[in-house]
Protein backbone atom coordinates (compact mmCIF):
# COMPACT_ATOMS: atom_id res chain seq x y z
CA UNK A 1 0.00 0.00 0.00
CA UNK A 2 1.37 3.22 -0.97
CA UNK A 3 1.34 6.04 1.61
CA UNK A 4 0.59 9.60 0.50
CA UNK A 5 3.66 12.09 0.89
CA UNK A 6 3.71 14.35 4.34
CA UNK A 7 3.36 18.10 3.53
CA UNK A 8 3.58 20.92 5.25
CA UNK A 9 2.98 24.51 4.44
CA UNK A 10 5.77 27.40 5.58
CA UNK A 11 6.07 30.89 5.96
CA UNK A 12 9.37 31.59 6.08
CA UNK A 13 10.73 35.57 6.60
CA UNK A 14 14.22 36.73 5.00
CA UNK A 15 16.53 38.73 6.96
CA UNK A 16 14.64 41.78 5.93
CA UNK A 17 11.71 41.03 7.54
CA UNK A 18 9.94 39.82 4.08
CA UNK A 19 7.54 36.71 4.40
CA UNK A 20 8.00 34.19 1.73
CA UNK A 21 5.41 31.10 1.33
CA UNK A 22 6.59 27.80 1.04
CA UNK A 23 6.44 23.90 1.27
CA UNK A 24 8.48 21.04 2.56
CA UNK A 25 7.64 17.77 1.72
CA UNK A 26 8.30 14.13 2.59
CA UNK A 27 7.51 10.74 0.64
CA UNK A 28 8.53 7.43 1.10
CA UNK A 29 9.91 7.24 -2.17
CA UNK A 30 12.73 8.49 -0.99
CA UNK A 31 12.73 7.87 2.61
CA UNK A 32 16.33 9.66 3.43
CA UNK A 33 15.30 12.99 1.75
CA UNK A 34 12.65 15.91 2.29
CA UNK A 35 12.21 18.38 -0.04
CA UNK A 36 11.59 22.17 0.64
CA UNK A 37 10.21 24.36 -2.35
CA UNK A 38 9.68 28.06 -2.37
CA UNK A 39 6.08 29.11 -4.00
CA UNK A 40 5.33 32.14 -6.40
CA UNK A 41 2.79 34.24 -5.09
CA UNK A 42 -0.13 32.69 -7.38
CA UNK A 43 1.23 29.09 -4.98
CA UNK A 44 2.98 27.69 -7.84
CA UNK A 45 6.53 25.99 -7.25
CA UNK A 46 9.73 28.01 -7.90
CA UNK A 47 12.69 26.65 -6.55
CA UNK A 48 13.39 23.34 -4.15
CA UNK A 49 15.99 22.35 -2.37
CA UNK A 50 16.59 18.65 -1.16
CA UNK A 51 18.48 17.77 1.90
CA UNK A 52 18.50 15.09 3.79
CA UNK A 53 15.55 14.70 6.66
CA UNK A 54 18.37 13.63 9.79
CA UNK A 55 20.10 17.36 8.89
CA UNK A 56 16.49 19.09 9.37
CA UNK A 57 16.10 16.28 12.56
CA UNK A 58 19.35 17.37 13.99
CA UNK A 59 19.32 20.97 13.10
CA UNK A 60 16.01 21.33 15.30
CA UNK A 61 18.60 20.57 18.59
CA UNK A 62 21.85 22.62 17.42
CA UNK A 63 23.77 23.42 14.36
CA UNK A 64 23.49 20.79 11.40
CA UNK A 65 25.23 21.25 8.06
CA UNK A 66 27.67 22.20 5.62
CA UNK A 67 28.32 24.18 2.55
CA UNK A 68 25.07 24.28 0.47
CA UNK A 69 22.47 23.63 3.70
CA UNK A 70 22.49 24.77 7.32
CA UNK A 71 20.34 24.75 9.91
CA UNK A 72 19.70 25.56 13.68
CA UNK A 73 18.27 27.34 16.42
CA UNK A 74 18.68 31.03 15.76
CA UNK A 75 20.65 32.51 18.27
CA UNK A 76 18.66 35.19 20.01
CA UNK A 77 14.98 34.71 18.98
CA UNK A 78 13.82 31.38 20.71
CA UNK A 79 11.57 29.29 19.22
CA UNK A 80 12.94 30.23 15.57
CA UNK A 81 14.78 27.82 13.23
CA UNK A 82 17.00 29.36 11.07
CA UNK A 83 17.66 27.68 7.03
CA UNK A 84 20.61 28.85 5.18
CA UNK A 85 20.78 27.97 1.70
CA UNK A 86 23.42 28.59 -0.86
CA UNK A 87 22.39 28.36 -4.35
CA UNK A 88 24.19 26.65 -7.04
CA UNK A 89 27.36 28.53 -8.79
CA UNK A 90 28.78 30.43 -5.17
CA UNK A 91 25.91 32.38 -4.91
CA UNK A 92 25.67 34.16 -1.48
CA UNK A 93 23.91 32.21 1.13
CA UNK A 94 20.33 33.19 1.94
CA UNK A 95 18.66 32.87 5.53
CA UNK A 96 15.24 32.24 6.30
CA UNK A 97 13.62 31.80 9.87
CA UNK A 98 10.50 29.31 10.13
CA UNK A 99 8.70 28.71 13.34
CA UNK A 100 10.65 25.65 15.07
CA UNK A 101 6.90 24.37 16.28
CA UNK A 102 6.18 24.33 12.36
CA UNK A 103 9.15 22.37 11.89
CA UNK A 104 8.60 19.48 14.65
CA UNK A 105 5.29 19.32 13.55
CA UNK A 106 6.49 18.35 9.86
CA UNK A 107 9.65 15.90 11.09
CA UNK A 108 7.12 14.52 13.85
CA UNK A 109 4.57 13.29 10.56
CA UNK A 110 7.61 12.38 8.74
CA UNK A 111 8.79 9.75 11.84
CA UNK A 112 5.24 8.17 11.76
CA UNK A 113 5.58 7.53 8.36
CA UNK A 114 9.01 5.91 8.52
CA UNK A 115 10.69 5.75 11.76
CA UNK A 116 14.20 6.75 12.07
CA UNK A 117 16.79 4.21 11.38
CA UNK A 118 13.76 2.20 9.06
CA UNK A 119 14.64 4.50 5.89
CA UNK A 120 16.20 1.77 4.14
CA UNK A 121 13.48 -0.95 4.54
CA UNK A 122 11.29 1.72 2.25
CA UNK A 123 13.65 1.77 -0.54
CA UNK A 124 13.16 -0.16 -3.73
CA UNK A 125 16.91 -0.51 -4.90
CA UNK A 126 16.10 -2.43 -7.77
CA UNK A 127 14.17 0.76 -8.81
CA UNK A 128 17.07 2.89 -8.12
CA UNK A 129 19.78 0.58 -9.82
CA UNK A 130 17.43 0.41 -13.03
CA UNK A 131 17.36 4.74 -12.31
CA UNK A 132 21.01 5.04 -12.13
CA UNK A 133 21.48 2.44 -15.20
CA UNK A 134 19.20 4.10 -17.58
CA UNK A 135 17.05 0.96 -17.75
CA UNK A 136 13.16 1.73 -18.66
CA UNK A 137 10.91 -0.58 -17.26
Amino acid sequence: MKRAPVMQGLLLWSVDRQPINAMVSYSVDDPFAVTLTFLDDSGRQTVSYVFGRALLIDGLEGPAGEDLILVGPHETAAGFTVLTLTPEHGAIPMAFYVATAVLRKFVDKTCALVPLGREIDHLDLDALIAQLLGVVS
